[in-house]
């Protein structure tokens, strides 16, 4: 019987360890749907706010607002476990060293580069284009009056930079980091990690994860791990309500980070773990098709009073159920999306070969090429469908061109968005 089960393990394992030198061509379609994907997202954003935030001249569009909050449940979380999937390849063919010297290099200057020169850029515009906004303070103590020029803007901006950074807060995050936040995150998840994700690939490491894979097995098991998701969010509402009651204040980053930062790790983790056992992968190719369709009906009972009685910041049995359902919601949905690149991806051709090597410069790229258009379309005061498809196809265009006759063709660009030289090959970051 002992004799058995050693041998299965090493089966499984060798299975594991030989997948590492395999190419999972479902896992960069992924990444490049989700990054192409984001352009339209965005600009959906410009409807979906009112004008407090600046953009909108009106009620934001509510149907825009239920597309958002679709979009804003699940691509990010899918987008962090194909990061963690990748990682179990990277570590496959590095050491940790190299590991560690790759994140550090292809992570850490791509994300200094953009929050330094284009995220100023984005954020002048929208100034420039809207001056009330100054009124937020979301340059604390600039002393902006919104006609500066570039050059009279940037030095203030780096001030309120300095201090966003002593004095870290969601709202400073979306105006120093805009949608380059993901980039730290990453970095983080990938080095503070590093320790357990070398344990996992250990002969204790894949028996324990032999052991998961165990649990799988049956049927519609794996549409129960959004526990796995909604345990980062009870958490963070436990030490949210506990800090009001020491403090006396509300304090909303409390919850948002703590909540952001673990449920973002887990599905890190799930990529990794589900990528070294073959049988879990296959569970999640089987329940898939239940996943997509149960994760699209919590969500849209999400949209009902249902999803409104209690607050995910509540340490309450109703705050613990609307966090669970928020949670099985995004991982049914992210399941199922992996389950149909699992059956019908795994393939490339020229264009995947293109998108793979272009996405982040294009996630990086696309944001100030957004707010840039829209806030020129958006002035003209066109009909809503034109507004939003000249707005997506301008940006795409743009991203795109930027790409293609700029970055692309000079090395210290490919440097500065996260590429390799021009004579070198190989897999992106993300």
């Amino acid at each position: 019987m002992t004799s058995h089960i050693v041998v299965r393990h090493r089966r499984v394992n060798a299975t594991a360890v030989a997948s590492t030198r395999e190419r999972r061509h479902e896992l960069d379609w992924l990444r490049v749907l989700v990054i192409v994907g984001l352009i339209p997202f965005h600009v959906l954003g410009l409807f979906a706010i009112a004008m407090t935030n600046y953009l909108t001249s009106g009620q934001p569009n509510q149907l825009a607002v239920l597309v958002s909050n679709f979009f804003i449940l699940w691509p990010m979380s899918l987008l962090f476990l194909v990061a963690g999937a990748s990682t179990w390849f990277a570590l496959g063919r590095r050491t940790p060293r190299q590991y560690t010297r790759e994140r550090i290099l292809r992570l850490f200057v791509p994300f200094l580069f953009p929050t330094l020169v284009l995220i100023p850029i984005q954020v002048f515009a929208v100034v420039r284009a809207y001056p009330q906004v100054i009124d937020l303070n979301l340059i604390p103590s600039a002393g902006l009056r919104g006609d500066e020029s570039l050059l009279e803007f940037y030095p203030p901006y780096l001030a309120g930079y300095a201090h966003f950074l002593t004095h870290f807060s969601s709202m400073g995050e979306t105006v120093f980091w805009g949608h380059i936040w993901f980039v730290p995150r990453l970095l983080l998840y990938a080095l503070a990690t590093l320790p357990l994700l070398l344990w996992l690939r250990s002969s204790p490491g894949m028996r324990l994860i032999d052991r998961i894979a165990d649990i799988f097995v049956v049927p519609g098991t794996t549409l129960l791990l959004g526990v796995a998701i909604a345990l980062p969010r009870v958490l963070a509402a436990l030490g949210y309500r506990t800090a009001i009651q020491i403090t006396g204040e509300a304090n909303w980053d409390i919850y948002n980070q703590w909540a952001q930062l673990g449920v973002f790790m887990m599905c890190f983790l799930l990529g990794y773990i589900f990528y070294a056992s073959p049988r879990l992968l296959q569970a999640i190719r089987r329940d898939g098709t239940v996943a997509l369709t149960l994760g699209i009906i919590s969500f849209a009972l999400l949209q009902t009073p249902l999803g409104h009685f209690a607050s995910v910041t509540e340490a309450t049995p109703g705050g613990v159920l609307i966090a669970w359902l928020r949670a099985e919601s995004e991982w049914l949905l992210v399941a199922g999306v992996l389950s149909v690149g699992l059956r019908y991806f795994a393939f490339t051709n020229g264009l995947l070969a293109y998108l793979h090597e272009a996405a982040y410069p294009l996630y990086v790229l696309h944001m100030p090429v957004v707010i840039v258009v829209g806030l020129m379309v958006i002035q003209m005061h066109l009909p809503t469908v034109a507004t939003l498809l000249l707005v997506v196809l301008g940006a795409l265009a743009g991203t795109l061109g930027l790409y293609e006759y700029v970055i692309k063709r000079v090395n210290v660009l490919r440097l500065l968005f996260g590429l390799r030289p021009a004579r070198a090959t190989g897999e992106t970051t993300m």
